[in-house]
């Protein structure tokens, strides 16, 4: 028990110390004013989440989740660059269009690549029970800025 008082004790007073340094510390310039590209958050324009990253042929690309309603989530997007600055679009490489189980709620993409395919796994339609159809997808494809194709089944 004493160890343990003795431990707070420390605590409390480097805790003061950082206080008081902060308090005595000069103020800083206000941060410089960056666009998109050199800051780097967000690094692209519109509304995403749940990304995921990789590299493919000396290329960057993140494919995120488009943040809308379920109603409207029914495509995605991928980005991709070279030096991490500058970002190119390339929409819609999966959409319901090409998945003819999904309706919408498509999110959390995967991308991997194996013998010069690219899978594209996903989540579709936010089934809240096992008589609703939908869940995890694959889609494949020669190419990565789609659209990709589906195989037909997998899901």
């Amino acid at each position: 028990m004493a160890m343990l008082g003795s431990t707070l004790r420390k605590v409390v007073a480097v805790a003061g110390v950082l206080a008081a340094t902060a308090a005595t510390a000069p103020a800083s310039a206000a941060p410089p004013e960056y666009t998109t590209a050199e800051a780097g958050n967000p690094i692209v324009a519109g509304w995403y989440a749940d990304p995921d990253v990789a590299i493919f042929n000396n290329r960057f690309y993140v494919f995120p989740t488009a943040s809308r309603a379920y109603a409207e989530q029914t495509y995605l997007d991928a980005f991709s660059s070279t030096d991490l600055i500058t970002w190119s679009r390339h929409p819609n490489v999966l959409s319901t269009a090409n998945v003819s189980w999904a309706r919408y709620a498509v999110w959390a993409p995967a991308p991997i690549a194996r013998n010069g395919r690219y899978y594209l796994y996903f989540a579709a339609n936010d089934i809240q029970s096992n008589s609703e159809l939908g869940g995890i997808g694959v889609a494949v494809a020669t190419g990565l800025r789609g659209p990709t194709p589906t195989r037909s089944g997998d899901r």
